[in-house]
């Protein structure tokens, strides 16, 4: 697994996660980067088994069911799996108003997956990431998310 490691490439997401899985975020983000979806979600779960207060995990859980959204949107069952990932997020509270606001724009895309067209979730998660990219300028990890 080394090898294709080195094809992700380096990432720097902070988290208010433990330290000792903080390697183990950046790559999980990397894979996202990489469309390596299910392994990424694999290795945001397997941050959950060691920091189970990691609330960025969950975000990470919920932002590889979103997959690639050029393609299409998420199937119902994986918009509920973000959807209820995205709650226990919010619900452990994240430390950071960073970490709060990641979490918030993507719930704002799962809210009511099944009742709101994919358009009008799909325009709020936008607004929120515009809002984030205001927010932290310097933030390398807010442009990537924005779809």
């Amino acid at each position: 697994m080394a090898q294709q490691d080195d094809k992700l490439g380096k990432v720097s997401f902070p988290t208010s996660c433990d330290p000792k899985v903080q390697a183990e975020f950046n790559r999980g983000v990397a894979m996202l980067h990489s469309y390596w979806f299910l392994i990424a979600r694999r290795n945001f779960e397997g941050i959950l088994q060691q920091d189970p207060n990691c609330a960025m995990a969950y975000w990470g859980v919920a932002m590889d069911y979103l997959g690639n959204s050029l393609v299409g949107p998420p199937s119902r069952a994986d918009a509920q799996a973000a959807s209820d990932a995205l709650e226990k997020a919010r619900a452990m509270g994240a430390k950071t108003q960073r970490e709060r606001d990641f979490i918030a724009a993507l719930s704002d895309y799962f809210r009511d997956h099944d009742k709101t067209p994919v358009d009008a979730r799909l325009d709020a998660y936008n607004a929120a990431m515009e809002r984030m990219a205001q927010a932290y300028p310097d933030d390398f990890e807010v442009q990537p998310f924005m779809r």
